[in-house]
């Protein structure tokens, strides 16, 4: 057992104290473990799908093989996995070096994070409205890690009482979301729901969102994949002219979708609901943006770029 607390400050004497227990489940395990040198040092980007609460029950699994069907998740925006450094809200996080920011259609939330070659801590989180800050990080994972190992302690979000988590490195096997299938994946499992982790390069696959039954999940499906790749019934639109000095066409869409306009930093400048061909852009500042549209069926975002009048 690998016991760590972030209360009382006695974690690095505990870790030193195992390190030949360290090197003894190394030799023991033939599962790979989770290491500092798998992080990326660089951002990537990935599709972000919202999963079935019906389907939670597969990731309480141990048995090292995780498999639902194409039809427990539905598209639901962008996600990005990296640095934090010139985000949005960074400068709020000062102790943040490292982000996960989702983008859905109309809202975002940034998860900003410790990371160093001790492990992963979550120090604050933004959603539209509502900014949490944790006064003592809550440890997501920590480095090395290695099958069977747990750890525990706790966290605290600021003007609130002390909370405490628990999690282990319970199993190693595949996971299987649709037609994408990932071989080299580490279920996390603690009391508040499990994360899979792909093993090398380290960035979550599926994360639980809620401490209560059944769980909310999200999927982050490496790279932003065209919308064919999503449902065989989405639609195509081209906006025109592009750039545009504000109004700008989009046709060969279903009568009614609503729209997102996200800028360079992420942040949600402009919404609607597409009733017409047309989409005004002249309340933004000349710059590149993603137009982001969303019909009974389908998502799909294209760049944009507003001009002011003369430019185009």
């Amino acid at each position: 057992m690998m016991a760590r607390s972030y209360l009382g400050g006695k974690s690095a004497h505990v870790r030193s104290l195992l390190i030949p227990l360290l090197a003894m489940a190394h030799v023991a395990s033939a599962q790979p473990p989770v290491l500092y040198s798998s992080m990326p040092q660089t951002a990537s980007s990935y599709t972000l799908f919202h999963g079935d609460t019906e389907y939670s029950y597969v990731f309480n699994s141990l048995s090292g093989y995780w498999n639902t069907p194409a039809g427990s998740i539905a598209p639901a925006g962008t996600a990005y996995w990296g640095p934090s450094a010139g985000s949005l809200f960074a400068g709020q996080f000062p102790n943040a070096n490292w982000l996960l920011k989702e983008t859905p259609p109309g809202t975002y939330r940034y998860r900003y994070y410790s990371k160093s070659s001790g492990g992963i801590s979550l120090v604050g989180e933004v959603v539209p409205g509502h900014t949490t800050y944790y006064s003592i990080p809550r440890s997501i994972l920590f480095f090395p890690m290695y099958e069977g190992y747990e750890s525990f302690g706790g966290y605290q979000i600021d003007g609130e009482d002390v909370g405490y988590f628990s999690y282990s490195y319970s199993s190693y096997g595949t996971l299987t979301i649709g037609q994408a299938s990932y071989s080299n994946v580490i279920q996390i499992y603690g009391n508040d729901g499990a994360t899979f982790w792909n093993s090398d390069p380290l960035y979550p696959i599926v994360m639980m969102e809620t401490e209560d039954w059944p769980f909310d999940w999200i999927y982050l499906r490496p790279g932003v994949v065209g919308v064919d790749d999503i449902t065989e019934e989405a639609f195509t639109f081209t906006p025109y002219p592009n750039p545009s000095t504000g109004l700008v066409h989009v046709d060969r869409l279903p009568t009614e979708v609503s729209y997102s306009v996200i800028d360079p930093v992420g942040r949600v400048v402009l919404t609607g609901t597409r009733t017409n061909d047309l989409i005004d852009l002249g309340s933004l500042p000349a710059g590149s943006y993603q137009l982001l549209l969303n019909s009974p069926v389908s998502k799909r975002a294209v760049p944009v770029m507003k001009v002011d009048r003369g430019g185009e």
